[in-house]
């Protein structure tokens, strides 16, 4: 409407330009989102995709899409979708693979695929299997049903389950009570662990009320109440895992520490041995940090020694000594059919018995690639007769004694090593306590030795100057094997 002493010409004028202004600010055009569209009614493609994205887990459809239908149905997928449903339909497809890589990142952010043969899918149920046996909850008497769902499982995941790391395994609930096991307890609260990996004190009703049978009350509390699932039965289910690494310890343990959490039993043992047994294609078997002893390294040795596909066996930061360690040690007997190329026995308590073992086993022995040592308390007298074997050995490549206790008595032995061995790449002599007035001598050995790449002396005692010389002569090797550019 015109106001008063404005002419209707004059007001229609102004709400035309009134209009023009509101239609210059709407955009025509959202360039910078990708779904937009002019069409406001999808088609009906478009609709029958998004009910197969939205029952895609009552009723999975994708191989009877065409390969446009199939990008677009992968690219919408959730990714909190149960495995049962998703690994039979979802395959090793280059499109497919970007699902389960979407599923891999949104779960592990910081995950390295090439540890996993450069596989997403792999990678993915690599991961999750281990998962669920970390946060695997046995029972003092296990449910049937229970094995029998976890066994479904590994089944449905056995074709692409090549390695596993597990980096916890949680004890059982402990049910029994009474005068015996308060005593034994001094009256602590007891740690019953949960299904999400952590830990909690259980309720002072069921420590009050809780009952036991006889026969459980009879029989060792270590053996019958702390004893892990049957990771043989679970082994079973895996015929292609290649690579195994197993902790039997639990995380995020806080302020209910209790060492039975940590508590490696004999029963433990036994089934992961014949497990690790029937998995003939068993390349790695890594068991650290799981407190194993003596008693339990016998009993392994005795199982693998007829393993014909296993390579490497890691069994540091445990606490085996002469006796245990004998057993592991004749695993490199070259007349028994296990032909082990890497043996980790780092940080355990291996002494002068089994290292007169070892002297014995490394004259004969020329399928080890590989020997680490370190951190026994071995001494200098039987490492000096461990050094004068490796210098007749003519199979390893990389030896680990740091830290072991050599000392005035290994320099001749290892000037024999020097000089002699000609097949040894790495040698790490780091933290043992040669004289320092022997460096001369093992650098004149050394020179004449045009393999060896890698020699640490690092904190053992040695003046700068002889460290200086040894680089030197490292560094010469290096060039010669074309390591590293001449400069």
């Amino acid at each position: 409407m015109a106001t008063v002493g404005e002419s209707p010409a004059a007001g229609q004028s102004s709400a035309g330009a009134h209009a023009r202004s509101d239609r210059k600010r709407v955009r025509r055009v959202i360039a910078e989102d990708n779904e937009w569209t002019l069409s406001n009614v999808p088609t009906l493609r478009q609709c029958i995709l998004k009910a197969i994205i939205k029952n895609f887990g009552t009723r999975p459809l994708l191989r009877e899409l065409n390969a446009l239908d199939q990008r677009f149905v992968l690219h919408y997928l959730p990714t909190d979708l149960p495995v049962e449903v998703i690994v039979a339909v979802i395959g090793y497809g280059k499109h497919e693979e970007s699902y389960w890589k979407r599923c891999c990142r949104q779960l592990w952010p910081c995950c390295d695929v090439a540890n996993h043969g450069g596989n997403y899918k792999r990678m993915y149920l690599e991961k999750h299997v281990a998962h669920y046996l970390e946060t695997f909850l046995p029972e003092v008497r296990e449910d049937p049903a229970r094995m029998r769902r976890m066994q479904q499982l590994l089944s449905l995941c056995a074709e692409y389950v090549e390695s596993l790391h597990i980096k916890q395994l949680l004890p059982p609930v402990k049910k029994v009570s009474g005068e015996r096991t308060r005593k034994k307890r001094h009256a602590r609260s007891k740690v019953v662990p949960l299904t999400d990996g952590k830990l909690g004190s259980a309720p002072d009703e069921e420590q009050d009320n809780g009952s036991a049978s006889e026969e459980e009350d009879d029989l060792p509390d270590d053996e019958v109440k702390l004893d892990h699932f049957d990771f043989g039965a679970a082994l079973k289910c895996l015929p292609r895992l290649k690579k195994l690494s197993v902790v039997y310890q639990v995380q995020n343990v806080g302020m209910n520490f209790d060492w039975s959490l940590f508590k490696f039993t004999r029963h433990d043992c036994r089934v992961l041995a014949k497990g690790a047994l029937r998995c003939t294609q068993l390349t790695e078997l890594r068991i650290a940090k799981s407190l194993l002893d003596d008693h339990q390294a016998r009993v392994l040795a005795k199982h693998i020694k007829t393993h014909t596909a296993l390579q490497t066996l890691d069994l540091s930061f445990n606490k085996i000594g002469d006796p245990g360690g004998k057993a592991i040690v004749k695993l490199m007997d070259p007349n028994i059919p296990l032909r082990l190329t890497t043996l980790i026995l780092a940080d355990n308590k291996l002494n002068e018995e089994a290292a007169n073992i070892l002297a014995s086993m490394l004259e004969r022995n020329v399928h080890m690639k590989k020997l680490s040592l370190r951190l026994n308390s071995i001494g200098d007298d039987k490492m000096g007769v461990v050094l004068k074997s490796l210098a007749v050995n003519r199979g390893l490549e990389e030896v680990c004694l740091a830290a072991t206790g050599c000392g005035e008595h290994c320099t001749a032995p290892l000037r024999e090593v020097l000089e002699l061995n000609k097949v040894l790449k790495k040698f790490d002599l780091s933290c043992n306590s040669f004289k320092t007035d022997h460096g001369k001598s093992i650098v004149e050995s050394l020179a004449s030795n045009p393999i060896i790449t890698d020699l640490d002396l690092r904190l053992a005692n040695f003046d700068q100057e002889t460290e200086y010389q040894v680089n030197q002569i490292l560094k010469k090797n290096k060039i010669d094997q074309g390591l590293i550019p001449q400069l």
